[in-house]
């Protein structure tokens, strides 16, 4: 249910009891950009016909924020869905909030004379027509831009946006950093918070975001023909103080999907090279733009298995070579047979033929994905998220909820073998090529070429499968 609380001489927007942001004359929260004087006619002359838009020419220093006065903000209120009208807005313009079960979806309307509040005429009072006047010193005639100041918590952790973001800051936590995404067609953009609550922003233009310690910043930039920015917040689905990451993960891998369109990729994400650089990714970069697309909700992960990474890309959804051919995870023995012919690295087919043998627990976690919505490759806090330590890893994921993955570590490309420091999970896990159980905690284990740091649930269903596995790869 969306509320409205007194604050200062503003208010407080709260939902299900969570506040979502705090606005007042002092600190206001909601801000709209317009064109500086003189800088109107210079913002016109970059448009041509076509698109609208014209050229793609946002100059973010034409244009100047004017926060939203309180005064000049009316609510008209409802359980379900609530307008806030700005007054001070030449043509119309507001923001549509819509109440859905632990989902807030804000729309930004412009222009939008049916927004346009009401007149106020010289029957009024004195109070009215002076409040008139200044109205109309005051109104915008032309708007490029909207700023909201979400409250946020100083110990969250935030993650996502596609797999951008954080990557020049060699950390996968978006906390105190800032992000700015451009885009000439409808994007998405997609932020999650360790307790389970997200962002989910539409727009075209340029899309800035500010993670702060008590604020997270949104902020678009537009030019006319553009898409006006909408904005979704997944709340809690606990609805309480106790983190629930992975129900926040699926409700935002759901409502990524519900989009449809242009909004959701088909098929796997394929995560090897930068295309700014045009290069392959270091491991640490790439694991992190991994586990950044899961949190962003996409559930299927792929990365090229060559001879470096075969080994531990068998234990994942996809078994790609560098030529392209794949191997599918319901491939028999004549499809692996048919697969390994002409392939004389050892490693690759090695590990083509343990994620064969995996197909079961391929078919388990695809249907998680496809029915539930659940990706396939997390990070190991979604599925224990009071473990504080794990949060900080970004060198490690959880292919379905029962193996954990810890690549080797490069260097120039090739994979470092020896003793593999790492941190389990409270739970009992298995050491998959040696059958050695391990409780949860930081561990060391020693890592051979075609075999990586790799562990299952102890308690798995498939557990019998997973020793199966070991067993074989000692004849492979």
């Amino acid at each position: 249910m969306i509320s409205f609380e007194q604050w200062k001489d503003g208010f407080c927007l709260t939902v299900d009891g969570k506040q979502i942001l705090h606005h007042s004359s002092s600190s206001p929260a909601i801000f709209l950009a317009s064109p500086k004087k003189g800088a109107r006619k210079e913002m016109d002359s970059t448009s041509t016909e076509g698109q609208g838009s014209g050229a793609f020419n946002i100059d973010a220093r034409n244009l100047k924020w004017n926060p939203i006065g309180v005064s000049n903000i009316e609510i008209e209120h409802g359980e379900r869905e609530s307008i806030l009208k700005f007054k001070d807005v030449e043509a119309g313009a507001g923001l549509r909030l819509e109440y859905l079960p632990s989902l807030l979806k804000m729309n930004f309307v412009y222009p939008a004379p049916e927004l346009l509040a009401r007149k106020m005429t010289d029957e009024g009072t004195k109070t009215s027509r002076r409040e008139a006047k200044k109205l109309a010193r005051t109104r915008i005639d032309h708007l490029g831009g909207l700023r909201i100041l979400f409250d946020a918590s100083a110990n969250e952790r935030l993650f996502g946006l596609d797999g951008n973001g954080a990557q020049k800051e060699e950390r996968l936590n978006l906390k105190n950093t800032q992000s700015s995404l451009t885009s000439r067609t409808v994007a998405d953009s997609r932020v999650f918070a360790d307790s389970g609550s997200w962002f989910d922003a539409r727009f075209s233009g340029i899309l800035n975001w500010r993670f702060e310690a008590q604020k997270t910043v949104f902020e678009v930039l537009w030019q006319d023909g553009m898409q006006l920015p909408e904005l979704a917040i997944g709340l809690n689905p606990a609805h309480a103080r106790n983190p629930a990451p992975l129900e926040g993960l699926v409700a935002l891998s759901r409502y990524a999907a519900a989009l449809g369109g242009s909004a959701r990729k088909t098929g796997p994400i394929f995560v090897q090279s930068n295309s700014e650089r045009n290069e392959f990714l270091q491991i640490d970069e790439l694991l992190r733009r991994m586990l950044s697309l899961s949190f962003s909700g996409e559930g299927q992960i792929a990365v090229v298995a060559n001879t470096t990474r075969a080994s531990w890309t068998a234990f994942s959804g996809f078994f790609i070579l560098e030529t392209g051919e794949s191997l599918d995870i319901a491939a028999d023995d004549v499809a692996l047979e048919n697969f390994l012919q002409g392939c004389d690295d050892r490693q690759v087919r090695r590990a083509a033929t343990i994620f064969a043998r995996l197909q079961p627990y391929h078919l388990f976690c695809r249907n998680r994905w496809q029915e539930a919505h659940v990706p396939e490759i997390v990070h190991p806090g979604v599925y224990y998220p009071g473990e504080q330590g794990l949060w900080e890893r970004s060198d490690e994921f959880l292919y379905g909820p029962d193996i954990l993955v810890v690549p080797f570590k490069e260097d120039k490309g090739k994979a470092l073998y020896g003793p593999r420091e790492l941190i389990l999970p409270s739970d009992g896990w298995v050491h998959l090529w040696t059958s050695r159980v391990y409780p949860g905690g930081q561990t060391f284990v020693d890592t051979q070429a075609g075999r990586p740091a790799v562990f299952y649930r102890q308690n798995s269903e498939f557990a019998r499968l997973f020793d199966t596995i070991r067993q074989m790869s000692t004849r492979l």
